[in-house]
């Protein structure tokens, strides 16, 4: 018998969609398999995408609410690619300066995002931040001790022993609405056990604002907390949950959206 190539998964062709003439068809296939999925799933969303004759004027039904959130959230903030090239540090202000701002011996002291938001930095920790995006909506922020290699920013598997942290800021708001705590839990359920990994969650408030704290035992060491903001999504990453982390999460408030 032939084997019978399984239905297009509805999310992965809306992904499509909206990515494959900027992308191309080979890089989004390679990024989506490095997210766990199967590759016959992903040429039948292909296939489904690039059918040039529908039956219906809408392939799939509208992605709203949690499916959409969850591709979103899944493949442009969770798992996207770091810099390839260490990143540029930025000033108190969140203008670009030659130095990283830097936390002094004493007691902590504060970084203020792009988006508004602020974290207080562990002692002689040191941060730089820069965009994913030209439009400078995604806001990435690494805190680290000072002297750490920048090149060991895109390596999450040496985060704990390094005691680095990341910090990736990006709007909840999509066309299909805002982002939900829902679709949260469900995209990184699902992207984790695509990737077979082991880990535990739990909910917490952070600020008054409702987040979630993953913490993964395989197939690495790694924490992760998404926090729900007031317009954007906060996404902090460490090697695992200890003071550091802690201290950093429960000091994230929003002072201006």
């Amino acid at each position: 018998m032939t084997r019978q190539p399984p239905p297009p998964d509805p999310e992965l062709v809306d992904y499509l969609r909206k990515n494959i003439k900027k992308y191309g068809v080979d890089a989004l296939k390679s990024q989506l398999m490095s997210e766990g999925i199967s590759e016959d799933d992903i040429e039948s969303a292909i296939e489904a995408t690039t059918r040039r004759k529908l039956s219906n004027k809408r392939l799939v039904p509208l992605i709203v609410g949690a499916s959409a959130a969850l591709t979103l959230l899944v493949l442009l903030v969770l798992f996207s690619r770091k810099p390839s090239k260490p990143i540029a540090p930025v000033n108190m202000s969140g203008q670009f300066d030659k130095k990283a701002v830097s936390g002094p011996a004493g007691p902590s002291r504060p970084f203020i995002g792009h988006s508004g938001y602020v974290l207080q930095l562990p002692p002689d920790y040191s941060a730089v931040s820069d965009f994913k995006d030209l439009s400078r909506k995604m806001e990435i922020v690494y805190l680290f001790p000072k002297g750490t290699d920048p090149q060991n920013f895109g390596d999450e598997g040496i985060y704990g022993q390094l005691g680095i942290l990341r910090m990736e800021v990006s709007s909840r708001r999509i066309p299909e609405g805002m982002i939900s705590m829902e679709a949260v839990r469900r995209g990184v359920s699902r992207t984790l056990q695509n990737r077979r990994a082991t880990f535990t969650s739990r909910e917490v408030q952070v600020g008054g604002m409702p987040a979630i704290i993953i913490n993964i035992t395989e197939p690495f060491p790694l924490t992760q907390s998404f926090v729900l903001g007031s317009k954007v999504i906060y996404v902090l990453t460490g090697g695992l949950e200890d003071q550091r982390f802690t201290g950093v999460l429960e000091s994230l408030r929003e002072v201006s959206q």
